[in-house]
């Protein structure tokens, strides 16, 4: 029993026996600037455990935990253990003032980041300058760390690594996310260089690829949204013409919307439409010479809908594709021979019923493989027809060894001519309209024809014209033709035909009281498939140009459908002449004159007709058309 007292005697007195005075501190927070510090012999309030001497041992107590201090020739070292918002962590190292200042470590002690360590340096109890911070899933490490330098307990700059991913740059010390510039290099040897906010990619940056790619722009939301490229290292494939960027606007990290691809050279190869980084919507395709070989609409990287298929020499295809290849309806002009091929594709050859236009025929056969097969019949321009049979390309037996008639084109036409003006009233309209009704008559047309037409008769007779086209169906062997004689105006490059009833006040009423000529077009466009006439013997002395933005005096040209021939008395922006040459106006004379000639194609009446005028009037007016008829008309056959 006496030696159990010695040595607990022994052991009470140690810090006595060793020379280190035993001391017991209290405060109420951790970061008190003071404590009150109690040993045998007296008390103290310090704001420096220096100031306990040389040689001691202290424990102190405040609202979160215990520090254990320990001082041996001035070197103070302690361990604390504290309780922060029920996390309970140890810190241990060297003590200045009265916190951790210098070296240490801490590990949480439980918790969901129970077992994460910090070794470094402490500034008034804070991780703050150098060290290493490892993380933990709660039980044990997990082989991800900072090392970096450390502010106010959190990184500002320092390498994170963690399952063989490695960040370097800066972090927001609050968060601890990245935050600012870096460098993310990825196990599987991606990487990215550029800003960071709140952890994620946001700012300008680079990704640069194992595969070689390559991307730059901008990013947000930890992926590349706005103004971007993505470079390809190789395209699988391809020798010659590769595209091997694309810039445009990026959405998650792929293009949609507007872009371009460019190739090896530089050069462009793609400008439009993309959906996730995939030539998708309409655009156009540019081969190596920089021609646009393609206009149209792609679809998930492939050219698929509707499009133009341009080739140098002038030929042509438009219609549908698909992959690439020309694939449903279709047209194919090869400019080398003249011919047009009208009908339906399958992967890049015309197949099953078609037809073969030419300016001195029109063949209507059945394709195989883009080859004429089995029976067919040539339409000539003077209506008569020979059958064939065809055998891959060839013909093998005419049938029958004279022309067959073929039934006469249909006719139809409408005729306006206006004099009676409220402002600016004309004398050979209504009479030139007269002249045409006759000619066109006698050239097998069935007439509409309205004088001094209001604004009513105007769209009344427009509603009958229309119906009667309707009638006579929409084939190739219908013809539709309007002429108009009286005033009319252009604004902006629309033109308007007025009744007499028009009044004018300012240019938008043109909209309202006159006649948009674009409606005409739609209504002859009625028949697709046959032969579309507009003629226009207006701007005589116009009493509304005063209020065209225009400087001309005259009409526009317009843009017409397929099988469209349009005619102007004058040429565009002009003004033609009301005067006369006999019985009615300079143009509408000549064009009679030259209907009644027969033999003559539209173009060769047209030509004549435009040759008459301009030597009747000096060169004051000189006619002006505009045709993309694909075969030929003649008012009288011979």
């Amino acid at each position: 029993m006496r030696k159990i007292i010695l040595l607990m005697l022994f052991l009470f007195n140690l810090p006595t026996l060793t020379g280190q005075e035993r001391w017991v501190c209290s405060g109420e927070y951790i970061n008190d600037p003071e404590v009150s510090c109690v040993s045998k012999n007296q008390n103290l309030e310090i704001s420096d455990f220096s100031q306990l001497g040389d040689n001691f041992i202290a424990e102190l107590t405040f609202n979160v935990g215990k520090l254990d201090v320990k001082s041996r020739n001035s070197f103070i070292t302690g361990v604390g253990i504290y309780d922060f918002q029920d996390m309970l962590i140890k810190i241990e190292g060297t003590i200045r003032g009265l916190s951790f200042n210098g070296q240490g470590k801490f590990i949480h002690l439980d918790g969901v980041f129970k077992a994460a360590e910090y070794e470094g340096n402490f500034e008034n109890n804070l991780m703050s300058g150098e060290g290493t911070y490892y993380y933990s899933d709660g039980v044990k490490k997990t082989g991800e760390k900072i090392i970096g330098t450390f502010k106010d307990d959190g990184p500002i700059k320092g390498v994170f690594s963690g399952f063989g991913d490695i960040y370097e740059g800066e972090f927001n010390n609050d968060t601890w996310k990245f935050e600012g510039f870096g460098i993310y290099s990825y196990a599987n040897g991606d990487r990215y260089e550029g800003e960071f906010l709140a952890g994620e990619k946001s700012g300008y940056g680079k990704v640069f690829f194992s595969s070689g790619d390559y991307a730059e722009g901008m990013f947000k939301n930890d992926q590349m949204n706005g103004p971007g490229e993505y470079h390809f290292e190789e395209v699988p494939g391809c020798e010659s013409h590769c595209l091997v960027k694309n810039v445009g606007i990026m959405r998650d990290g792929q293009i949609s919307g507007i872009g371009t691809s460019y190739t090896e050279t530089g050069a462009i190869g793609y400008q439009g439409e993309f959906l996730n980084s995939l030539q998708h919507g309409r655009g156009i395709q540019y081969d190596e010479s920089g021609f646009a070989f393609y206009h149209g609409e792609h679809f998930q990287g492939e050219i698929t809908g509707k499009g133009i298929n341009y080739f140098k020499d002038g030929s042509y295809y438009e219609g549908e594709f698909e992959n690439s290849y020309w694939h449903g309806r279709g047209v194919q002009y090869v400019k080398e021979f003249g011919e047009t091929y009208v009908g339906n594709y399958v992967y890049g050859s015309l197949e099953g019923p078609g037809t073969i236009l030419t300016d001195e025929y029109k063949i209507e056969a059945t394709f195989e493989d883009g080859l004429l097969q089995g029976k067919g019949k040539t339409i000539y321009p003077d209506g008569t027809v020979a059958y064939a049979e065809y055998d891959k390309g060839e013909i093998i037996s005419r049938l029958g060894d004279s022309l067959i008639p073929e039934v006469r084109t249909k006719r139809v036409a409408l005729v306006i001519g206006n004099n009676n003006y409220l402002n600016g009233p004309l004398e050979n309209a209504v009479n030139d309209s007269e002249g045409i009704k006759n000619s066109l008559e006698n050239s097998g047309f069935e007439v509409i024809h309205v004088t001094n037409a209001t604004k009513k008769d105007f769209y009344n007779a427009l509603w009958e014209f229309r119906d009667k086209i309707k009638q006579l169906g929409t084939n190739s062997s219908v013809a539709s033709l309007f002429y108009y004689a009286g005033h009319a105006s252009q604004v902006d490059g629309i033109n308007y035909l007025n009744p007499v009833d028009t009044v004018i006040r300012d240019e938008s009423d043109l909209e309202l009281e006159s006649i948009n000529a674009r409606k005409i077009l739609n209504i002859l466009d009625t028949n697709r498939e046959g032969i579309k006439i507009m003629i226009l013997d207006a701007c005589r002395n116009n009493p509304f140009k005063s209020f065209s933005r225009s400087s001309d005096l005259g009409l526009a040209q317009m843009d017409a459908p397929s099988g469209t021939f349009i005619a102007y008395s004058t040429s565009p922006g002009k003004i033609a002449l009301d005067g006369s040459a006999g019985n009615y106006s300079f143009y509408t004379g000549s064009l009679i004159s030259n209907i009644a000639i027969p033999g003559m194609t539209i173009e060769e009446v047209f030509k004549n007709t435009r040759r008459d005028v301009v030597r009747l009037t000096s060169r004051e007016q000189i006619p002006w058309e505009a045709s993309s008829l694909l075969g030929d008309f003649y008012f009288q056959k011979n």
